[in-house]
């Protein structure tokens, strides 16, 4: 099985419709950081799992710098956004997206094989097929004791 995750920052806006009073309702904005993760059993004709090049200019461009409230027609939850970003690149089965440092939203989708992708790892397993973060995208800096030198954790 080959993996790639691709990181995206996109800049944009959305009013969430919800059924409470909450400060979200009114048009704001986000610096979002997308992590997009791609798998395939074999590698297309080009030697890829999904052209990270093709992934950032048909997410940025459906997404990067825009109303979001404009651009899709349900409401624009960083859980729903993971969603349609997970049903619309080649290969994704999972999606992250950040509103801010503190606030994930992911989303698993139908091409999630294994149940290592999502960052569960048996006591016995050292190391996952997939590079976990156990930080998110913003603090990671390398081994931080946790994990060996790419990041993978290795226990508690």
């Amino acid at each position: 099985m080959y993996y790639v995750k691709k990181r995206l920052e996109i800049s944009s806006a959305h009013a969430l419709s919800l059924s409470y009073e909450s400060k979200c309702e009114a048009l704001h904005g986000h610096n979002w950081i997308v992590q997009i993760y791609c798998k395939s059993e074999t590698l297309n004709q080009d030697g890829m799992v999904t052209d990270f090049t093709h992934i950032k200019k048909d997410i940025t461009s459906a997404l990067d710098h825009k109303n979001l409230n404009e651009v899709f027609d349900f409401n624009p939850t960083a859980e729903n956004i993971a969603r349609w970003i997970c049903d619309h690149v080649e290969n994704a089965y999972k999606v992250e997206v950040w509103e801010s440092e503190m606030n994930m939203a992911a989303y698993a989708g139908r091409r999630l094989l294994d149940r290592y992708s999502y960052g569960v790892c048996p006591p016995q397993r050292v190391q996952s097929e997939v590079p976990v973060l156990r930080h998110g995208p913003f603090r990671f800096s390398g081994n931080d004791g946790r994990g060996d030198s790419e990041g993978r954790f290795i226990g508690r």
